[in-house]
């Protein structure tokens, strides 16, 4: 099948379809424009705002039901990926009775009743209705036994706003079930002879990839590049609903005020220096008084960031973040901000001893393996490049006090830890340094390196798979080994995103936008 290097997922996806039999009704149906639209945000998605309320990604302090009753969230519930009501078992304290059963969200209050969910009995269980809009200016909804549920309007409350957590928070940081049935297209993906398959998935991953350098191109638009690359790695370091408070951080301590309020301070003291506006910009140190410190090198440490803090304070003090457990929520000890922001202040720093920003520090690297990716095969095994990219992006566990700690309250570890090992790495590597990377080429007109780039994703290995991978593996391909032998690289795993973004419309409960279904 001869198709010019330039020739689109889309463009291809109508050829294949033309030429295969079977393919019309596939399921890979249009879709891609708004996701591949760059900065442009597209309406809020419903899922979005369950990602609100599972992450709880609200002032838990304060909340009100529409009619005016307080209320607090006890337990959100389990996600509900089958049909019925999007929350399961959730607990719930209003006006001080306790609620125990299902929660159902939408995006406007109004789609109560325009999906007919009153008249449907699987929603009797019903507590509370969560909207992120109270469009229609009622205060409650009717269920099929008459009985009236109140309302929740979350935008008031977003922490830390809307706007954030919709540039920070994706589907991917949240679990998909295991659907029930296969996909529509599944007979056709196994129809497909090895080769047309092999290229499906390589064409959808490298459009997956376009939208990560679309998305960058856009952002350096209105920003800095360098800045758009750091922002993209505090991302990258944060999981679930803590994305957006990475992202906030990122916004408040921007790349360039740091460098700059680090540059002035001796060698030795420019880490920690980065360490002390980051951790405090973000509302992560304790107040000097408080004396539950576990030992004396904790009690040193924390005067030592404060001591260097109030050299910056003056200029700083008006960007601080509130300080919320939501920074801890979901996440095992090494993978707790302290010591994520402290391997920050550890890349940062790396090029503040070449005098290059990071992005150029990372340019630097690549070019100098440019050579050797010219003829790298795509195996489960890393190539040379892939490992030296990995490693630049690794902080070692060394003497660093966040090293061998958790928080400030906790007793040392036996030993050190990385601070970005190398499943973190890797992920950085693929989803923030090589997309800057392109466009970085870009700026400076330098083909090599971003071919060396473009090479590098392609011949990348397989990460680890996650929820959109496993669920989209399953939809297409079943229990086939078939699966197990295709994605050997993680071009081909990317592909399983775009396919659910572009082609299923993201929808986990059923195939009923796929293509197949809409034509009939």
């Amino acid at each position: 099948m001869a198709n010019g290097p330039q020739t689109s997922f889309w463009e291809w996806r109508e050829r294949l379809k033309a030429r295969m039999r079977g393919w019309e009704g596939s399921g890979l149906a249009d879709g891609g424009a708004d996701y591949q639209s760059g900065e442009a945000l597209t309406p809020v998605q419903e899922r979005l705002v369950q990602a609100i309320w599972a992450g709880q990604m609200f002032q838990p302090e304060g909340l009100r039901t529409v009619e005016g009753q307080p209320i607090r969230v006890l337990d959100p519930g389990r996600w509900n990926g089958a049909g019925g009501p999007d929350f399961k078992g959730a607990q719930l304290l209003i006006h001080d009775r306790t609620a125990v059963g299902d929660v159902e969200i939408h995006v406007l209050a109004s789609q109560w009743r325009a999906h007919g969910h009153e008249r449907d009995l699987d929603y009797n269980g019903v507590i509370l209705h969560v909207v992120l809009r109270n469009d229609d200016g009622a205060t409650g909804d009717r269920l099929h036994n008459g009985s009236i549920i109140p309302r929740l309007e979350l935008e008031p409350y977003v922490f830390p706003d809307l706007e954030t957590i919709r540039r920070s928070v994706t589907p991917d940081d949240f679990p998909y079930d295991r659907p029930p049935t296969l996909g529509r297209c599944h007979e056709m993906m196994m129809s497909l002879e090895a080769p047309a398959l092999a290229e499906l998935l390589d064409r959808a991953g490298d459009e997956r990839f376009a939208a990560k350098i679309a998305r960058v191109e856009a952002q350096s638009r209105a920003e800095d590049l360098d800045q758009v690359f750091y922002q993209t790695l505090m991302l990258g370091l944060g999981s679930g609903p803590g994305k957006s408070l990475y992202y906030l951080l990122a916004k408040r301590a921007p790349l360039a005020d740091l460098l700059d309020e680090a540059r002035p301070l001796p060698p030795e003291e420019r880490r920690l220096g980065i360490e002390a506006i980051l951790l405090h910009v973000g509302g992560l140190v304790p107040d000097a008084g408080e004396r539950t410190l576990p030992d004396e090198e904790t009690r040193a440490y924390r005067e030592r960031v404060h001591e260097l803090w109030s050299r910056f304070a003056p200029a700083w003090s008006d960007r601080l973040m509130p300080p919320t457990r939501r920074w801890f929520r979901g996440l095992r000890p090494v993978n707790f901000p302290l010591r994520r922001l402290s391997a920050v202040a550890a890349l940062l720093n790396r090029g503040l001893r070449t005098g290059r920003t990071p992005l150029a520090e990372a340019a630097a690297h690549l070019r100098a393996l440019a050579p050797t990716l010219e003829t790298a095969p795509a195996t489960r095994r890393a190539h040379p490049a892939v490992r030296e990219c990995v490693r630049w992006l690794r902080v070692e566990g060394d003497q660093t006090f966040w090293a061998r700690r958790y928080t400030f309250a906790a007793e040392p570890a036996a030993r050190p830890l990385d601070l970005i090992g190398e499943a973190t790495a890797r992920s950085l590597a693929l989803n923030a340094m090589l997309p800057a990377l392109v466009v970085y080429a870009r700026r400076q007109e330098d083909a090599g390196l971003e071919r060396a780039a473009r090479r590098l994703f392609e011949i990348f290995p397989a990460l680890p798979p996650n929820h959109i991978t496993t669920f989209m593996g399953r939809r297409l391909f079943g229990d086939s080994p078939r699966a197990r032998d295709v994605f050997k690289t993680e071009r081909r795993q990317q592909a399983l995103f775009q396919i659910f973004y572009a082609c299923c419309s993201g929808e986990e409960r059923h195939c009923d936008l796929c293509y197949y279904f809409k034509q009939g």
